[in-house]
C-alpha cells in the first residue's frame, strides 16, 4: 500500500520536543520523576502520555459501562415490582406473575452480568490505576441480585 504525503507518523520519542510531547525539558532532566516503565509519572506531569490518558479513557468506559448494567437490572427490578402491584385489575393473575418474575429474573441476571464484566474488564487493565475496588462491585451486585430473587419467590 503506497502512502500519500498527508500521511505523516510520529517521530519517535526521542525526537520529539513539542510542549505535549514526552520529549520536552523536563523528561530530560534527570531528576525528573519517571515511572518503571519509563514513562514521566502521571501526577507530576503537566502533560500525560497518550497511553495513560487511553487507559484512563478505559477505565472510565468500564464503569460507565457497570452504572448502565446496574441501572437496567433496577429498571427490571422496579418494573416488576410494579406490574405485580399496579396492574393486578387489567390483566390476568397468571400473566402478571409470569411478566413480574420475568423482570426480576432478568434484573438479577443484570447484576451478575454487571459485576462478571467489570472484574473481567478491570483484569486487563493496568494495575496501578484507581477504580472500583472488585469486592465491593461483587459484594453489590450479589446484594442487588439476592433482592430481586428475594422480591421473585416472594411474589411466587
Amino acid at each position: 500500500m503506497k502512502r500519500s504525503e498527508d500521511d505523516r507518523t510520529l517521530p519517535p520519542l526521542n525526537e520529539r520536543t513539542g510542549p505535549n510531547d514526552i520529549g520536552d525539558e523536563c523528561a530530560k532532566d534527570s531528576s525528573y520523576p519517571h515511572s518503571d516503565s519509563g514513562r514521566i509519572a502521571s501526577a507530576a506531569n503537566p502533560h500525560p502520555d497518550r497511553t495513560d490518558l487511553a487507559i484512563d479513557r478505559t477505565v472510565l468506559a468500564n464503569e460507565r459501562t457497570y452504572a448502565a448494567w446496574i441501572r437496567t437490572g433496577l429498571a427490571g427490578m422496579v418494573s416488576g415490582l410494579a406490574i405485580e402491584k399496579f396492574m393486578v385489575e387489567l390483566m390476568p393473575t397468571w400473566s402478571i406473575h409470569l411478566i413480574a418474575e420475568l423482570l426480576l429474573v432478568l434484573s438479577a441476571i443484570a447484576f451478575l452480568v454487571a459485576a462478571w464484566r467489570y472484574t473481567h474488564l478491570s483484569v486487563k487493565i493496568a494495575p496501578d490505576i484507581r477504580r472500583i475496588p472488585d469486592r465491593m462491585v461483587l459484594t453489590s451486585a450479589l446484594l442487588l441480585a439476592a433482592m430481586a430473587l428475594l422480591a421473585a419467590i416472594t411474589i411466587w
